[in-house]
């Protein structure tokens, strides 16, 4: 498959369902990560830490899916359990997830960044392709051009040789009418004309 139709195709059916795919499983991955850590402390109200978000059963659609938890910034358990709402260990150890191997090990920024050179090589690659592409059709194109197409200025320069070649032939015509009435006038004294 080639053209614009496979490349429509080949987007559709493999490169959008991949970068999908590692989106969901970004966004799952930290998600759970983050839900974990803020149940293992206490909001400022001296409650359980819940989940910060919601999330799908699996990675599946986990990007579009996932949601804010929390209706209220004092939901975020930021206290370890038993040291008091003043505290704020467990939402440095939330912030340490950033450093954490958690999606196919690495961190989330690695994974991330890996995602977007990933997607940013194969915009790269399409594009050059592209280019390679468009300069083959315009190579092509020149080449029937050449060979079956007619050329304007051989056509004028021939069309002005076969007006010459007309005027040429009609004062020879001329000549010859010429020299033949004076042949037949020759020894009349009325001339035919």
């Amino acid at each position: 498959m080639g053209g614009q139709l496979g490349g429509v195709l080949t987007v559709r059916d493999q490169d959008i369902p991949q970068m999908q795919s590692a989106l969901d499983t970004l966004a799952y991955n930290l998600g759970s990560a983050l839900n974990s850590a803020n149940q293992a402390g206490t909001d400022a109200n001296g409650n359980a830490g819940g989940d910060l978000f919601t999330l799908p059963s699996s990675t599946a659609g986990a990007a579009s899916q996932i949601a804010v938890a929390i209706t209220s910034g004092s939901q975020i358990a930021a206290a370890a359990t038993g040291n008091g709402s003043s505290d704020s260990t467990n939402l440095v150890s939330m912030l340490q997830i950033q450093n954490q191997s958690i999606v196919g090990g690495t961190t989330a920024t690695s994974y991330y960044a890996s995602f977007v050179s990933s997607l940013g090589s194969l915009v790269s690659e399409v594009s050059t392709e592209n280019a390679a592409q468009q300069a083959s059709l315009t190579q092509l194109t020149t080449q029937r051009d050449s060979l079956s197409a007619v050329n304007q200025n051989d056509q004028a320069a021939l069309l002005e040789n076969l007006q010459q070649t007309y005027q040429a032939a009609a004062k020879v015509f001329t000549i010859l009418d010429a020299v033949m009435a004076s042949a037949l006038n020759l020894g009349v004294e009325t001339t035919v004309a």
